[in-house]
């Protein structure tokens, strides 16, 4: 019995960590999403991946609503920060401005982004990435030039190209190198080798 009675006073004793408050949107940033929503169709509730509304809009506003997204966690670093106290050469009031400073120069470009006219779309290729086609299941693939640096730990060079598609989950594909390992990457990380014929599925 006094057992029990030990566990029941320990187990009244325990708290559960509160969540974090999430910091609340800007006006803009409500009207961003409220966007989102709109373009696809699930304003007031809806069930549509957060990927999928953001395709429905047009280049131009997906870049805004990335730097505005971008914008906001710099805000909330600087809420975070401000009020810390220095001490011999550490002075977080000055890192706690730069942000400051940041968050609102990469709030302006988010602004700039979306000054773009109606019916604009992107012509130029990104630099160093060829133009990406549809990769589907037996496409063959490489790392974009971009991305291949950061796989050298992990990939040999020849491991980086002629890499099978085995499975296409959204914005990931499920892959096999030349030499036969597999793996998850990223969709945004590859291009089609420039080598393959037709898919062969």
């Amino acid at each position: 019995m006094a057992t029990a009675n030990n566990h029941k006073s320990t187990a009244s004793k325990t708290t559960s960590a509160k969540p974090t408050k999430a910091a609340p949107k800007t006006a803009a940033k409500r009207d961003l999403d409220d966007e989102l929503d709109g373009a696809a169709g699930t304003k007031g509730g809806g069930d549509v991946p957060y990927w999928k509304k953001m395709n429905a809009l047009p280049a131009a506003k997906r870049i805004q609503i990335r730097v505005a997204n971008v914008s906001d966690r710099l805000a909330r670093l600087v809420d975070d920060t401000t009020g810390w106290q220095g001490m011999d050469a550490f002075q977080p009031s000055l890192l706690t401005a730069e942000l400051k400073d940041l968050a609102t120069k990469v709030a302006q470009i988010g602004l700039a982004f979306g000054g773009a006219p109606d019916g604009y779309k992107p012509t130029a290729a990104r630099a160093g990435k060829a133009p990406k086609g549809e990769i589907v299941v037996g496409s063959l693939i490489r790392l974009t030039d971009k991305q291949a640096p950061n796989y050298a730990g992990a990939l040999e060079p020849a491991q980086m190209v002629g890499i099978k598609v085995l499975e296409v989950r959204d914005n990931k594909l499920v892959a096999l190198t030349n030499d036969g390992v597999k793996m998850l990457i990223s969709r945004g990380h590859v291009c089609l080798d420039a080598a393959t014929a037709a898919p062969a599925v």
